[in-house]
């Protein structure tokens, strides 16, 4: 059996419809129907809570055969719901990848006066690189 732990919802039936089973005793978790299978079945041996309790095995956890199947079924529910979370954060993010990108705007550039993508001072690059690189070699000259 593979467990796998249980998963934090802020929903409460939500929560319980995949963290928890129904059983004949009641609605319990994997690892609380563990903890009952592991009571002692005698008083003499049970833990003592206080005078008149003891911490003994319920009785219809003694006969029980099904808490393998319903753990399994709840294990189940976990992985195939932490595997909805994993794809919706991955689409998420494909998400704000594609908003992180620059829009594009296209232009008519004043230059050349053809329409493209704007690239930096209301110019295409084409025309940027043209009338820039002039200025860039003027300025080594100069020092």
């Amino acid at each position: 059996m593979n467990k796998a732990p249980p998963v934090n919802v802020e929903d409460k039936e939500l929560w319980l419809e995949i963290n928890t089973f129904q059983c004949k005793y009641g609605r319990f978790s994997p690892e609380a129907c563990e903890k009952l299978r592991e009571r002692a079945e005698q008083l003499s041996s049970a833990k003592k809570i206080d005078d008149k309790t003891y911490l003994t095995k319920p009785i219809c956890c003694k006969k029980c055969k099904e808490w393998e199947k319903l753990s399994e079924e709840v294990y189940e529910k976990r992985r195939k719901y932490l595997e909805q979370l994993k794809a919706q954060k991955e689409k998420e993010v494909k998400g704000e990848k594609k908003k992180k990108k620059r829009s594009i705007k296209i232009i008519v550039c004043p230059l050349c006066k053809k329409e493209k993508r704007l690239y930096a001072r209301g110019l295409c690059a084409a025309c940027y690189d043209k009338v820039y690189r002039k200025d860039r070699k003027k300025k080594k000259k100069k020092k």
